[in-house]
């Protein structure tokens, strides 16, 4: 009865658009009217669910078998790792020198292979830069390039100057110039501070106070620095001995300095530039092996 209805209704609305002036135009006799087309649309949704719930009820009873067929290429012997035979394993990783084990493995006998890579030596116009930030989810930005993987970050870049942008919402961005040497690594930590509420009264007037000025990076006041190498190392600041590493929250003028770490037991030299910035606590960390 619903349905009689609903196919009346429709006819005496297409009647009354075949009525109007113009309707004729572009109109086609041999059209489907819009209830054949649901028609047509509760059918398709009726085989697709008669077809679905016949997959469904097949595979749950043969899910045994499908499972044992998907293990199958797991489970299957291959030749090259048959026992007895002298086997040549070899582990590659971009940045790092790959490196070749080979073993011999009876019936039946199980082995623990532990193979450490070791980083591809850098060229004499390569760098690594590794980068500690607090908190570990701020974004680094070197250059123009933007990295967000996570702290830390390990990058292999051109021995140059490079601008190093750290950034994190409701934190203040830290902005630093590193010079980077070639075929030497470098390790710098960073912590981000949050940001103050700036909005504050002034005076009781209602008004804000202005954002505080930035410090200045040449000038001004003195900061702090706090230096470490693993393994130790003696440290000289713009060719002042310093002391052996830890140094910590050692005062130095705002600016730029060259720090040199040497340790005689393992015969190397780092040599890298920091930035003192005014009122501020830089900290950086460096590998020497």
């Amino acid at each position: 009865m619903l349905k009689t209805a609903f196919t009346k209704l429709f006819q005496l609305r297409e009647q009354a658009a075949r009525i109007r002036p113009g309707a004729d135009d572009g109109f086609d006799a041999h059209e489907k009217p819009f209830l054949e087309h649901l028609d047509d649309l509760r059918g398709t949704l009726i085989k697709i669910a008669v077809t679905l719930t016949v997959s469904t009820v097949a595979c749950f009873a043969f899910h045994k078998q499908i499972y044992e067929l998907v293990q199958y290429p797991a489970k299957s012997k291959l030749p090259e790792i048959a026992p007895g035979v002298e086997h040549s394993i070899a582990l590659s990783l971009d940045g790092w020198v790959t490196k070749s084990e080979t073993l011999l493995l009876e019936r039946g006998q199980v082995r623990d292979l532990a193979v450490t890579l070791e980083r591809t030596p850098l060229g004499p116009r390569e760098a690594l830069i590794r980068i500690v930030v607090e908190p570990r989810d701020a974004r680094v930005k070197v250059g123009d390039r933007w990295y967000e993987g996570g702290s830390p970050y390990e990058l292999r870049v051109d021995a140059r100057r490079w601008r190093v942008e750290i950034a994190r919402s409701g934190f203040r961005n830290e902005e630093h110039d590193v010079e980077l040497r070639g075929g030497q690594s470098t390790d710098i930590e960073y912590h981000l501070e949050r940001e103050r509420d700036r909005d504050r009264p002034n005076n009781g007037s209602g008004g804000n106070t202005p954002p505080p000025t930035p410090p200045p990076v040449g000038g001004g006041g003195p900061g702090t620095l706090t230096f470490a190498a693993t393994p130790w190392c003696n440290v000289t600041i713009d060719g002042a001995p310093a002391g052996q590493t830890p140094i910590v929250n050692k005062s130095l003028p705002a600016g730029r300095h060259r720090i040199v770490c040497e340790n005689p037991e393992i015969h190397v030299t780092r040599t890298v530039t920091v930035e003192i910035v005014s009122g501020q606590s830089t900290r950086q960390r460096i590998a020497l092996q």
